[in-house]
């Protein structure tokens, strides 16, 4: 992913698994339709604390609330502000870094991003598709694998590397989005 003139670019190809079997399981509340991109079935309803959005095969993927704003996202995947304590605010930390590390985005991350994610409806898109990309893939097979109840390692390189797929995957799909709708 670079920046160039102000636009965003990544060589991107669709991933060859279709979510239209997913699509039946969930029975939407609601239903995002996006030119060239597979639609998102999703809910609003109770996600584990100090979280945006959850996914699972059963109850498909649920939002927290139906609309947030750029900054409470950029809180959310920096663990600042009322996500700094968040059970997962180390992992996404961790998560973020390898990104700008592995994409070599030069400068500051969170200005980078803010030139991607611009919108709320930026950011549902993104929250959407990085659930969907864990159901896609059937991260919940081996997600807490070597896990307790009492004891989850948020920190594992499996769940980070399944994170940093899932962010990918969403950042992926935005930047193509926002490619074929260009004026």
């Amino acid at each position: 992913m670079k920046l160039y003139n102000g636009k965003l670019y990544h060589e991107y190809t669709d991933p060859e698994i279709e979510l239209a079997e997913l699509q039946e399981q969930q029975q939407p509340l609601w239903n995002i339709n996006l030119d060239g991109i597979e639609p998102v079935s999703y809910k609003i309803g109770n996600v584990k604390e100090g979280a945006l959005a959850s996914s699972n095969p059963k109850e498909g993927i649920k939002l927290a609330k139906e609309e947030y704003t750029v900054d409470e996202y950029m809180d959310y995947i920096f663990g600042r502000g009322q996500y700094a304590n968040s059970v997962t605010s180390e992992q996404k930390r961790e998560v973020f870094r390898q990104i700008q590390d592995d994409e070599q985005i030069e400068g500051d991350l969170e200005t980078f991003l803010r030139e991607l994610i611009k919108t709320p409806e930026d950011v549902k898109f993104v929250l959407l598709h990085h659930e969907a990309s864990h159901l896609r893939n059937n991260d919940i097979a081996n997600y807490f694998e070597g896990d307790t109840k009492e004891s989850i390692n948020w920190l594992n390189p499996r769940k980070i590397a399944i994170e940093k797929r899932a962010t990918m995957d969403a950042f992926h799909r935005l930047i193509r989005y926002k490619e074929n709708n260009a004026n």
